[in-house]
């Protein structure tokens, strides 16, 4: 119930419009580098795009409503108000008996930042909360929000065509429909991964490196989604001029400013599938030559690889 306040009070009709555009646009992208993909076999792109294609999106709230139809509450008894909002519950629940697992309620609510691929159900969930700034800057231009917003976005639409997303199927169905070669392919990239992260320092935890191992699924997902960000952004403002461009680099480093206690970056170390902060922004950044090329970076300096570095997902 405060989801749904929530979402009235804070998240306006062209917020959510804006989105559901951005995710459209970043789709599209993904579908048109699955076709042109040179590591996915051809029987892994046909599924690929259709499960893509296949996609529900579901923004602000979920697209399966409640009825919100409830006993008057107020404030003379705690205990009664409890009661009625159980009732309404159990309600609720007794109306998907039978109904299988269509259209699933979310498991965060709308009023919790978040941002995720729901592989069961091949949805991807934009809550009303996640929908502000630094994420989602409403008043901002094109380049700050597919940098931010986009680059997310395209992180998490990688997990539907990704080792995990080839477990299921366009239908919902449990099966992997990767060919040995798919496999063998994204194990050769995942392993590049982790080593390039594997060498970067860990901000904190003196002589200690990131572990690239660790790390490696979100690292792999962070840069296929900055390449399709930057590809649908540049698809929408072909004209831009590298100092509005500019602005799309530095969206996504607004994402990741960390500073962590030492007692955490040692615990993080050894626990976090995420690479810190500094990485998160630096590493796909220098894997994307349209970063070096907007700030003027030669290759081979500390944020542009060469090329024969370069680790490329979708491009």
């Amino acid at each position: 119930m405060v989801g749904r306040e929530y979402a009235a009070r804070y998240l306006s009709a062209e917020d959510r419009r804006q989105a559901a555009w951005i995710v459209d646009k970043v789709r599209e992208v993904q579908i048109e580098a699955v076709k042109n993909s040179t590591w996915m076999s051809a029987e892994a792109k046909a599924e690929a795009q259709a499960k893509l294609a296949a996609l529900k999106i579901e923004i602000g709230t979920p697209l399966r409503d409640l009825d919100y139809s409830v006993q008057p509450m107020g404030r003379g008894s705690f205990g009664g108000n409890m009661l009625i909002a159980s009732t309404w519950r159990h309600r609720e629940e007794m109306k998907r008996i039978g109904k299988g697992n269509a259209d699933r309620r979310w498991d965060v609510l709308p009023q919790q930042p978040s941002l995720a691929y729901d592989l069961a159900q091949n949805r991807l969930i934009v809550t009303a909360a996640i929908l502000q700034g630094p994420v989602f800057n409403a008043k901002a231009d094109a380049a700050d929000k597919f940098g931010s917003f986009g680059g997310l976005v395209g992180h998490e639409l990688n997990r539907a065509v990704d080792a995990k997303g080839a477990l299921v199927d366009a239908k919902g169905e449990l099966r992997s429909w990767w060919t040995p070669a798919d496999k063998t392919a994204w194990t050769l990239l995942g392993s590049r991964v982790a080593a390039q992260y594997g060498a970067y320092e860990f901000p904190g935890v003196k002589g200690a490196k990131v572990n690239g191992t660790l790390t490696q699924e979100e690292n792999l997902a962070d840069i296929a989604g900055l390449e399709l960000a930057w590809a649908a952004y540049a698809a929408q403002e072909p004209k831009a001029k590298p100092a509005q461009q500019q602005g799309f680099f530095r969206a996504w480093a607004a994402l990741w400013p960390q500073q962590l206690s030492p007692n955490e970056a040692a615990r993080r170390l050894t626990a976090d599938i995420r690479a810190p902060g500094r990485w998160r922004t630096n590493g796909p950044l220098s894997n994307l030559p349209a970063f070096g090329a907007t700030f003027s970076c030669k290759a081979g300096q500390p944020m542009q690889r060469t090329d024969a570095e370069q680790i490329k997902v979708w491009r």
